[in-house]
């Protein structure tokens, strides 16, 4: 009898890869971002923004994922997202904040992900990595100027990780999360907390 169960086990580990597929994930995300920069982008920013304590931000992510079999989803994920400044705190207070001269930040994050289905329809998601924050910050940010605009850009690296819950109906896929990168060889620490939430289609 327990040889039999064996064989049974060692037969149906044989066989799920067959019945496996792969699986790419592919969607875009609206993003909320707190910035509580690091000493080196501060001094950056300082010309424009003010000795800024914080930035809020809002963006646009698009995030795709590979998963070599849709029975154990792990696979690597890369996220691309563009982030736009809408408001500064400094002094304990906060203001809003419009650039004129369009100043974004992009990040670019690569890591490895695990998608978890509790029944059919619904589960969670970790991932974790590494990400390249660029920033292009203008040095000056009047209205209407008419002369040329001057631009700051320079970059950090951070270590992310984010933790979400996924609805998943037939090939389309909806997800909400929160984020948290932790920035790296930097001589004071900063960290950014992302909420951000969309969907997307599972090819």
């Amino acid at each position: 009898m327990r040889k039999a169960a064996l064989s049974a086990i060692v037969i149906f580990l044989m066989l799920m890869p067959l019945s496996a597929r792969q699986e790419f994930w592919i969607g875009g995300d609206v993003l909320y971002d707190l910035n509580i920069p690091t000493a080196e982008v501060k001094d950056s920013l300082e010309s424009t923004y003010g000795r800024v304590e914080m930035i809020n931000s809002v963006g646009l992510g698009l995030d795709m994922m590979y998963f070599p079999s849709d029975k154990v989803r792990i696979g690597p994920f890369l996220d691309l997202n563009i982030i736009f400044p809408v408001g500064v705190s400094f002094d304990g207070s906060t203001e809003a904040f419009i650039s004129y001269e369009s100043d974004y930040r992009l990040d670019s994050s690569l890591g490895l992900a695990y998608y978890q289905l509790i029944g059919p329809r619904f589960g969670f998601f970790i991932d974790a990595g590494m990400e390249y924050s660029y920033y292009r910050a203008s040095t000056t940010n009047d209205p209407n100027s008419p002369g040329p605009v001057d631009y700051r850009r320079f970059g950090e690296w951070n270590a992310i990780g984010n933790l979400g819950i996924i609805a998943v109906r037939k090939n389309s896929y909806f997800r909400f999360y929160a984020g948290f990168s932790y920035s790296l060889f930097q001589s004071t620490p900063g960290f950014k907390v992302i909420v951000g939430g969309g969907g997307g289609f599972i090819l």
